[in-house]
């Protein structure tokens, strides 16, 4: 129902409480943090394992793809090879061909050659046949004188001799160029040969050379694969750090708190309905939810106010230590009391403060006086209880007081 700013006394009391506890939240207890802290270290643990497992396979991975890139490498500079000879095979056929052709060329122009000559020398044999056997000698026996014999027998030799040399020359070259065509196929044959060798090597070589493609490949999107769990777990073994990090904080936190509470005995703050109401006057809000008419929204408040004339001393409703008495935005002059066991009890709205920080003070004891500083409505007394930072419900701790009545019971779960 009041206009209290909880951001900054909730800001206050974090300071005070050695174990801040959110609103409906149960208060963890030292062996429930130390399990949970073994828990998420063995859970912390053996994520980093598996992190250390994954960075293992990541290295195979790269490993192996380095050696598949090193043999792709050499599958390269072997196709490379191959391609040259290829190149040169079919250079070398080029050639060849070109010859075999020019020998098939000289081999049809001898042949021509010679059939001329045989067709000449055979219309000549036509011609004495006809003539007669003794048609050289009738030449012979015309002869107008031994010079002339002699001449014409001489003619006659040289013709034969001529005609006989013609022929043998003729086919000695026919045969030769039939044998440089038989060695040029024969060269032909066994470029052919390792032309086909070297295609079937580049086949098989690029065979291979998908094969190792597509292995890198595979090794590549396991790789990266890896890598995203790798993230992922770096990810969730940060989380987990954090995690056990605000654990180990929370053990160190209620440690301190066990300990502070040996030294300060037990609290005199006790449930049962026991303690002294801090100022008699009207009660006009409750601990919990309420609805505010001027602005039709639910608020929670974490106290009670009783409203008393302005000047009325309120007092210590246990004893306690004065942990702050002084000025606090929203709510206005604030006394907050420790009685030990992390429990405190907040008075505020005061107009006048009796107690200094660091007093100690006894049940009863007069604190203030009820005002409206830090208010925009009638002199009202704020009063809260704590315990490990978490506001609680007041009245379950206070006497029954037939004098102190809320004017308004309703109350908004």
């Amino acid at each position: 129902m009041k206009r209290h700013l909880a951001a900054g006394f909730g800001f206050l009391l974090l300071a005070l409480a050695a174990w801040p506890v959110r609103p409906g939240e149960a208060e963890p207890t030292l062996s429930t943090v130390k399990k949970e802290l073994r828990h998420q270290r063995q859970s912390l643990e053996d994520t980093w394992q598996r992190l250390q497992d994954e960075k293992k396979r990541l290295r195979g991975y790269q490993k192996k793809e380095g050696s598949l890139l090193g043999q792709l490498q050499d599958l390269d500079q072997r196709l490379s090879v191959t391609r040259n000879e290829l190149e040169t095979h079919e250079h070398n056929l080029a050639i060849i061909e070109s010859r075999l052709g020019t020998l098939h060329s000289l081999a049809d122009q001898d042949q021509q050659s010679l059939a001329l000559h045989q067709q000449a020398l055979a219309q000549r044999l036509v011609a004495i046949y006809k003539e007669g056997r003794w048609a050289p000698l009738d030449l012979l026996l015309s002869s107008r004188g031994p010079a002339q014999l002699l001449e014409r027998a001489h003619f006659l030799r040289l013709m034969a001799r001529q005609n006989a040399d013609l022929l043998q020359a003729m086919r000695q070259e026919i045969g030769r160029v039939s044998d440089y065509a038989s060695q040029y196929r024969d060269k032909q044959s066994q470029i052919l040969a390792l032309k086909e060798q070297a295609e079937q090597n580049r086949r098989e070589l690029l065979k291979r050379k998908r094969a190792k493609n597509a292995l890198r490949l595979s090794i590549r999107r396991k790789k990266d694969q890896v890598a995203r769990v790798i993230a992922e777990l770096n990810r969730a073994a940060q989380k987990l750090q954090d995690f056990v990090d605000s654990l180990e904080a929370q053990d160190r936190a209620l440690r301190k708190r066990q300990a502070r509470e040996r030294r300060s005995g037990p609290s005199t703050f006790t449930l049962g309905g026991r303690h002294l109401w801090p100022v008699e006057g009207r009660l006009v809000s409750l601990y919990g939810w309420h609805r505010q008419s001027e602005f039709g929204t639910r608020v929670f408040n974490r106290g009670i106010e009783i409203a008393a004339r302005a000047g009325t001393p309120f007092r210590a409703v246990a004893s306690g230590r004065v942990l702050f008495a002084d000025y606090f935005t929203g709510f206005g002059q604030m006394v907050i009391l420790d009685h030990g066991a992390n429990y405190y009890t907040l008075y505020a709205h005061a107009q006048r403060l009796f107690v200094e920080k660091g007093q100690r003070v006894t049940g009863g004891q007069a604190l203030g006086e009820v005002g409206d500083s830090g208010s925009f409505g009638e002199p009202t007394l704020y009063f809260e209880v704590r315990k490990d930072g978490k506001a609680i419900d007041p009245l379950p701790w206070l006497r029954r007081h037939s004098k102190i009545q809320p004017t308004r019971r309703k109350r908004h779960g």
